[in-house]
């Protein structure tokens, strides 16, 4: 398995440190040239560094060369260190670079220098995308931004046996369905035509604003509280989790 390497200890990237651990993730490398930061994460990771992290001499000899993940997270206004630690990973052949960045136009930049995948969170993100909407109809939930969402769904039961072009899914429930799975356990199947048809026990995977998911499920903030089974997600131990 494959080391996780952490450049810079921004909020975000603190709180996929303390998410990984508590899936007894340690196999992580960490850099920040704070030195309070790294003494505060040291027993929960593999290795941690003091250093500058924009010195790209420094940063190929320390970071372990069977890193398969890397999250680049410098904080806030910190935008040119940002992408100078993108593009040397992106020249050390990194697979996967997941970066931080604080506003579309950062991200196009981010991308173009060699980030795989960009995220834009709020002060709270990390904790909202490794979060499991708490519904006996929600299997999986994923917050991408303040406006875009993602959940695994059950199909109502008074949709089973139309299509969605029949209900108009996407008008109705303001709701794209890009993806299902037969049952719980089962391989995502991609959803390639409004004729596609609803029965019970699928679960759909659906993208659109958290509002929406909440209205299609008939759950509010105040039900969400209320309900005494909780399932948590583990988003981040899918995200890094070795092809088998």
């Amino acid at each position: 398995m494959g080391t996780i390497s952490i450049i810079g200890l921004g909020n975000f990237a603190c709180r996929i440190i303390d998410e990984l651990y508590a899936l007894d993730r340690t196999e992580v490398f960490v850099a920040d040239k704070d030195r309070v930061k790294i003494e505060q994460y040291r027993d929960k990771v593999k290795d941690a560094q003091i250093l500058d992290v924009i010195n790209f001499d420094l940063l190929r000899k320390i970071v372990p060369e069977d890193t398969t993940h890397a999250i680049v997270d410098m904080g806030h206004d910190n935008t040119e260190a940002a992408i100078l630690v993108t593009n040397y990973l992106h020249k050390m052949n990194i697979e996967n670079i997941i970066v931080k960045s604080q506003g579309d136009t950062n991200a196009e930049i981010l991308k173009l220098v060699g980030a795989t995948q960009v995220v834009l969170p709020d002060l709270d993100a990390a904790q909202k995308i490794v979060q499991l909407l708490v519904s006996s109809s929600v299997y999986d939930f994923l917050q991408v931004s303040s406006l875009f969402s993602m959940a695994e769904v059950s199909v109502k039961p008074e949709l089973s046996g139309k299509t969605l072009a029949d209900v108009e899914f996407r008008k109705k429930y303001r709701l794209n369905v890009i993806a299902y799975r037969t049952g719980e356990g089962t391989e995502l199947s991609l959803v390639r035509s409004a004729d596609f048809a609803l029965i019970t026990g699928q679960h759909l995977l659906v993208a659109g604003t958290e509002a929406d998911i909440k209205e299609y499920i008939g759950t509010n903030a105040e039900a969400d509280s209320a309900v005494s089974k909780i399932r948590r997600l583990d988003l981040m131990s899918k995200l890094f989790r070795k092809n088998r």
